[in-house]
């Protein structure tokens, strides 16, 4: 399906006069999860801004964080500790405009991609995200409820 979808999306900006980036084209795959209505819309949205739509216009104007920014929130954990950890997962939900709710559900999202993370961390991981979802939507504090995952995403996985 990505690949059909990315090609419909390539055909609707060639016959919009719209010039899409290979790679934007990709963006919009990652972020419309199938949904080609979604991945239209994508479209849509960042080509009323430029007519040269860009993957980081992509990620920009549909509130979702690049694959490699989530990636990096990983790696701070295990390698850098909670401080650096929670600047970079601060600077993500600043630079991307993302509700606390989405941020764990795209970091669930792009979990399995995470080479450097065994199945066993994998799963406590996940734990941890649950949890802090089912807090946020409960009412619990989005701020220090981001921390407390993040807390704990470090103590689980960090050197």
């Amino acid at each position: 399906m990505d690949r059909i979808q990315r090609q419909v999306v390539i055909e609707v900006a060639g016959s919009e006069g719209v010039d899409l980036e290979q790679e934007a084209a990709q963006a919009i795959a990652n972020v419309s999860l199938g949904d080609l209505r979604k991945a239209i819309t994508s479209l849509q949205v960042a080509a009323s801004l430029d007519s040269n739509v860009t993957r980081d216009l992509v990620y920009e104007t549909t509130a979702t964080a690049p694959p490699e920014e989530l990636h990096g929130f990983f790696l701070a954990c295990k390698e850098d500790g909670f401080q650096p950890a929670r600047r970079r997962m601060r600077g993500i939900l600043d630079r991307f405009g993302l509700a606390g709710t989405d941020l764990v559900n795209q970091l669930h999202r792009e979990l399995g991609s995470v080479t450097f993370l065994d199945e066993k961390q994998k799963l406590a991981v996940t734990e941890a995200m649950a949890e802090c979802d089912f807090r946020m939507v409960e009412g619990g504090g989005e701020s220090l409820q981001l921390d407390a995952m993040a807390a704990r995403i470090c103590g689980l996985i960090g050197n």
